[in-house]
């Protein structure tokens, strides 16, 4: 910018340069054109020094013929020194017709004349060159009627007439200087007001431009060259100014989208110091000043898990990242050397895999449950079956010992042997997801306690578990499994919070919630208060409202799926209460559980024999089942029940009987899985042929959303194996509705 700010200076010395060479240059031509016309001039001087004497002698030649003819030597000298007061003439001489001298006047040769100067003369009136380069000889012949009477030499001085010429010379150049200095003058004004303005209104707006306004115009030059550089000027900043907003608008969108993106992006120097990040890249660095070299605020590890920064070179690599304040985190790491102008750098992005690969772990660690549970499943479902024969046998037999007291003492551990069994597999199949999930009254301190014996079993021995079961009611609407799922998961946890042994501790209460606590989100009433406390670390401050999110967790990868106080915090909501952690005052977590007490009964408890009076009244039901062992167990137990029982194999042949004789058949039991048709199958089309018909399925596990499904469709009821004599007769008289009045 420099040598545009000083153009008008530069344009003056150059054009008076200009004026001094064209100074040099003329006085050069005229002297060039004074040198190659020297030769000329002594031939114009020759001619005219001729011309000069000649009219000089031919103005008295016939008078001086005359006297020369008559011998009028004196009249001669006479017209000789008349002669010579001409200026420029050096001298003259005449001679008579032979040669003879007669005068000589002047600066002039006093001899007579050679023969060979004769005849020089007999040429005519002419001129000759002296030795002296200064003068000029003019002979001239005087003749008077044709003959010769006598001779004339002049010498004329060529100074005075070379004088005069120099002088004309002189004044022509001064002339011309003086055109030139006015016409200096007239360039300098019409520079100053129709160049040299215009170049510093466009060398202002230039110095503006460079300045940082990209919005400087030129005003209208005119329609010169001038005119054109400012049009041409106006143009280049007008595309400056929309390229330099087309930039700024890259800019805020480059940066914007590098402020959107959860990766952190930093641009380095070659000396890894950081020239630019953006927000996501503080997660990372933290507070640091800038131009900080990213190796000192953060460090990457390699598989052995010491420092190992890389070259600058390419790369993209799963690594370790050791952040500054100590933190771990899996990075993928992508460096990539770039280039700007002379500048090398780099270009590093740092995208967090942490979450992402206990994500992909904890995924990895749901498939292996759900392959483990759908093997749980199978092994339930065929249980199931077995656990049938064996209950329904033993209860049946149970009937008959009663005047046996030793062996009904042995059915009556057999039948409680399969109770026992029968809730194991009931908790299989929670686990599997494959449980009815269904609810009754149940006594949540039957709950705890039978919990309790299992964690003594199960625990560090150095963790003592304290129970205080204060509450005076303790009957909650629940499903036993899930209710005891939740205290395996809070005391696995508070088991990984006490690594050194410590105290366990299970507290129930009774509260009743009033409107003035509205934090608990509950309704008005009474409620079970459970508090489940250890003696741990507790839980860091930072993480508190996040342990109930599903897959948070504060545990190494791989030692926690962070679905365990998820399924509490579900499984509470979904009973109608709520769960609330916090550290206790003397140290340790503490979780405090709420649920709705209820008026009743635990339905739970272990059932004892029961003499049931006959429900079927005779009536015909049709039971459906592909094992041999459970179609005898049933039909005898409908026939202890007052039923009549016709049977079936599978669920074809069930439709095939139906049809012959569904007018005698007052209700179905159908297994459910069969093989050719399922239950679910087979009770379609006996409904497409009796609408009315009341069947019930038996299966040992099915969705509670597809029960209501097929309760919609109108299934009558549902036998959950194992089943024992008085679940089925309570499912066939809510089924099959009351006896029909006996006739009289």
């Amino acid at each position: 910018m420099t040598s545009i700010k000083l153009l008008p200076r530069r344009l003056q010395t150059t054009f008076t340069l200009g004026l001094v060479a064209a100074f040099v240059l003329i006085g050069g031509l005229f002297t060039i054109l004074h040198l190659s016309t020297d030769v000329r001039q002594k031939d114009v001087m020759r001619g005219k020094v001729e011309q000069l004497l000649h009219t000089l002698v031919e103005r008295d030649r016939d008078a001086l013929a005359n006297e020369m003819f008559s011998d009028q030597r004196d009249a001669v000298l006479i017209r000789l020194k008349q002669m010579h007061n001409v200026v420029g003439v050096l001298g003259i001489t005449a001679y008579d017709a032979e040669g003879n001298l007669l005068h000589a006047v002047g600066e002039i040769e006093t001899r007579s004349l050679t023969m060979a100067e004769r005849e020089a003369f007999a040429q005519g009136p002419h001129v000759i060159p002296d030795a002296d380069a200064g003068s000029l000889s003019y002979l001239h012949p005087i003749n008077l009627a044709g003959r010769t009477q006598g001779y004339l030499h002049l010498r004329y001085d060529l100074h005075d007439i070379a004088y005069e010429q120099a002088l004309s010379f002189r004044l022509l150049i001064l002339q011309l200087l003086a055109l030139l200095v006015v016409l200096v003058l007239v360039v300098q004004v019409f520079l100053s007001h129709a160049i040299l303005a215009p170049v510093r209104a466009l060398q202002e707006a230039i110095g503006a431009m460079a300045s940082g306004d990209r919005t400087v115009q030129v005003e209208r030059l005119g329609l010169d060259e001038l005119g054109m550089l400012g049009e041409s000027f106006n143009r280049m900043a007008a595309d400056l100014e929309r390229g330099e907003r087309a930039r700024q608008a890259k800019d805020a969108e480059v940066r914007a989208t590098l402020a959107s993106l959860h990766e952190a992006v930093f641009t380095l120097d070659a000396d890894w110091r950081v020239v630019d990040a953006n927000p996501a890249a503080q997660h990372f660095l933290g507070a640091t000043q800038p131009h900080a070299d990213v190796r000192q605020r953060l460090e990457l590890c390699n598989a052995e898990g010491t420092a190992a920064w890389p070259s600058l070179a390419r790369m993209e690599t799963l690594t370790d990242l050791k952040l500054a304040d100590g933190t771990k985190r899996a990075c993928m790491t992508t460096l990539v050397p770039i280039t700007v102008g002379e500048r090398e750098g780099l270009v590093l992005v740092l995208r967090d895999m942490t979450e992402q690969l206990q994500m992909g772990e904890q995924l990895r660690q749901a498939e292996k449950m759900q392959a483990l549970g759908q093997l749980a499943g199978g092994i339930a479902h065929d249980f199931n079956n077995v656990l049938q024969v064996i209950s329904g046998r033993s209860e049946l037999l149970h009937r008959h010992a009663l005047n046996n007291p030793a062996l009904g003492k042995g059915l009556a551990a057999i039948l409680q042997a399969s109770d026992r069994a029968a809730d194991l597999v009931a908790k299989l199949l929670s686990f599997a997801r494959k449980g009815t999930q269904t609810t009754k009254p149940i006594g949540l301190h039957r709950v705890i306690e039978e919990t309790v014996a299992m964690l003594r079993h199960s625990l560090d021995r150095r963790i003592s578990i304290v129970v205080d079961l204060q509450a005076p009611r303790d009957v909650v609407l629940g499903n036993m499994a899930e209710l005891q799922n939740v205290l395996l998961n809070l005391a696995v946890n508070a088991r990984d919070a006490m690594p050194q042994g410590g105290r366990l501790f299970f507290t129930t209460g009774v509260k009743s919630l009033k409107h003035e606590d509205p934090r608990l989100e509950l309704p008005d009433g009474l409620y079970l208060e459970l508090v489940v406390r250890d003696s741990g670390t507790g839980i860091p401050s930072a993480v508190l409202g996040r342990i109930f999110e599903p897959f948070f967790t504060t545990k190494a990868v791989g030692s926690g799926t962070g679905l365990g106080l998820a399924a509490v915090f579900g499984t509470v909501r979904a009973h109608g209460g709520t769960v609330h952690a916090a550290n206790h005052p003397v140290g340790g977590a503490c979780f405090t559980i709420l649920l709705p007490l209820i008026e009743g009964e635990d339905e739970s408890r272990s059932r004892a024999a029961v003499q049931l009076e006959p429900a079927g009244g005779e009536r015909l039901v049709l039971l459906v089942d592909d094992e041999p062992m459970l179609v005898s167990l049933g039909h005898e137990m409908l026939v202890t029940l007052g039923f009549q029982v016709i049977t079936a194999e599978n669920g074809m042949a069930a439709v095939e009987i139906f049809r012959r004789y569904h007018g005698a058949i007052a209700g179905v039991i159908t297994d459910r899985n069969m093989p050719g048709i399922t239950g679910e199958e087979c009770f379609q089309q006996l409904r497409a042929i009796d609408p009315s018909i009341p069947v019930i399925l038996a299966t040992g596990h099915i969705d509670e959303v597809h029960l209501q499904h097929l309760r919609s469709e109108g299934l009558a009821g549902v036998l959950h194996k194992p089943f024992n004599r008085e679940t089925l007769d309570r499912v066939l008289r809510e089924s099959l509705g009351p006896l029909a009045p006996q006739p009289p």
